[in-house]
């Protein structure tokens, strides 16, 4: 491509003028790219557009020994702009303490100040921060899987012109010209969009889905060891595997591996993972011109330990809320079954049917809800945790068993009687409408009223506004359920404690 620009623009006989040679050019492309054609990296001075003398130089705009130059603190600056996110790293000061030092076998290299080896684990942590929360965030690396998809889809029937004039280059092969390649900006969604062609629908199908905000639904993710080789095939057998693990009914849409893509992520500090720190040289204020080398126990005892993740992540093309509850859990049966790190917030999950509306939960606690058709406001949950066959015949408790399992309750000086328990009242079985199991919780939810009261081993729950996607976000024990079990009693029984 630098050659390219070089011939469009007409710059050879500027160069000339000002003096810059085709080793010149070389050093250029040595500078953007170290190892380039021709290239003989088994000697102990590879480079041709400088000599070792200027070794350094090589250490400025793409560093392959410790990954810090000035291409990062390029993007460092420009993103957390436009992302909104302030930076505690100063590149200007930091450039500041770099000074050039000559070794033993002729290579000079840049050194920095041992007071700022903290910032260059500093930049390692900004660099991993903003590509997690930019560069490879779970959203926009869907959208890249969208748009991989519509360009392959496109591939066959969009052509460019080359440089003689004839346009019959593909889209996959303009890679090879770069007159071509040149052409293929973003520009190129408009081109599909608008396309006559009937063969396009489907990449314009994909672009419409991405406007429309109807991105792949991202099912969750998993850390494996940096050592597993998770290649295309790799990638198509977990697919496989996943989809082993999903139980669909007779009636539900049924999903194919095809429906369903891995996509591997590597975050790694500088190269190969490891420590980037001990490829770094420092000198120290007494000796400034003599090179020494840093050990991370010298710098801190909290530093992290592994230099590299590995992420699975895993997508569903379809975004039924039904389908991709039920591929979540087995995607979490999967990662049970490979030995790998189980999905965080898994314990969460819910797989739902649509036809019995059935939650599945692997709580140890759950609840049944039954809704009355002619009065949907009445919703009542009864949860079990010592005897759950009992809670499973949908039978609610009845005024004598709420009787004889409210707690004991010590009149306080001034009230003279308790009035009396409400009754219950049964709630209406809809033959048409079966149960749903939900998690027992305690829903903290803004305009949603939950009480409480403790029945000894069972809970009944009054709810008004009550909302079944909530139920599982928080799950409680006896101990934490004092105060509402207080404010309970006092709504329901007249009991207003004097402490």
């Amino acid at each position: 491509m630098f050659d390219h620009l070089i011939e469009k623009n007409r710059l050879l006989p500027f160069f000339q003028q000002v003096g810059l040679n085709d080793i010149d050019i070389i050093f250029v492309k040595e500078l953007i790219y170290s190892e380039i054609d021709g290239q003989d990296n088994t000697q102990v001075w590879p480079y041709k557009g400088r000599d070792i003398s200027k070794s350094f130089l090589y250490e400025i705009v793409s560093n392959k020994l410790t990954g810090i130059d000035v291409d990062k603190f390029d993007y460092f600056a420009r993103d957390s702009y436009y992302l909104g996110t302030k930076i505690s790293f100063e590149h200007m000061r930091f450039i500041k303490f770099y000074r050039v030092i000559k070794f033993d076998d002729g290579k000079r290299h840049l050194c920095l100040r041992d007071k700022e080896v903290k910032a260059c684990y500093e930049i390692y942590r900004i660099r991993d921060d903003l590509h997690r929360r930019a560069y490879q965030h779970p959203v926009v690396k869907g959208i890249e899987l969208m748009l991989r998809e519509a360009l392959i889809a496109a591939n066959d029937y969009l052509f460019f012109c080359n440089a003689a004039g004839r346009c019959d280059t593909r889209l996959a092969h303009t890679i090879d010209d770069m007159y071509t390649f040149s052409q293929v900006d973003d520009h190129i969604v408009t081109l599909i969009k608008h396309s006559y062609h009937p063969n396009m629908d489907k990449a314009k199908e994909i672009l419409e889905k991405i406007e429309r905000r109807e991105i792949y639904r991202y099912i969750g993710n998993t850390h494996i060891k940096f050592t597993a080789d998770f290649q295309k095939k790799e990638c198509q057998n977990a697919c496989h595997d996943i989809i082993k693990y999903c139980h669909f009914n007779e009636n539900q849409s049924h999903i194919t591996e095809n429906d369903l893509v891995i996509q591997t992520v590597d975050l790694t500090c500088g190269d190969r993972g490891e420590d980037p720190i001990q490829n770094m040289w420092f000198y120290t204020k007494i000796s400034p011109n003599k090179a020494t080398k840093i050990s991370k126990e010298q710098v801190s005892t909290f530093l992290p330990q592994t230099f590299r993740e590995h992420d699975l992540r895993l997508y569903c093309k379809t975004r039924d809320p039904t389908v991709c509850s039920i591929v979540r859990c087995a995607f979490k049966e999967f990662c049970i079954a490979k030995g790998y790190a189980v999905p965080k917030g898994s314990d969460l999950w819910m797989a739902i049917s649509p036809i019995s509306e059935q939650r599945l939960t692997s709580f140890a606690g759950i609840a049944i809800q039954v809704m009355s058709k002619s009065n949907k406001n009445q919703k009542s949950i009864t949860s079990f945790f010592k005897n759950p066959a009992q809670s499973a015949t949908n039978e609610p408790a009845t005024s004598k068993s709420k009787s004889a399992l409210i707690p004991e309750i010590k009149k306080e000086p001034g009230i003279s009687k308790l009035p009396p328990p409400e009754p219950v009242v049964k709630p209406v079985v809809s033959p048409k409408k079966p149960a749903v199991i939900v998690c027992p919780t305690i829903a903290k939810i803004p305009n949603h009223e939950t009480e409480w009261i403790n029945l000894s081993d069972r809970f009944i729950l009054t709810n008004r506004n009550f909302d079944v996607q909530y139920a599982h976000l928080y799950a409680e024990r006896l101990g934490a359920m004092r105060k509402m079990v207080a404010k309970a009693a006092e709504n329901h029984l007249g009991f207003k404690s004097t402490n």
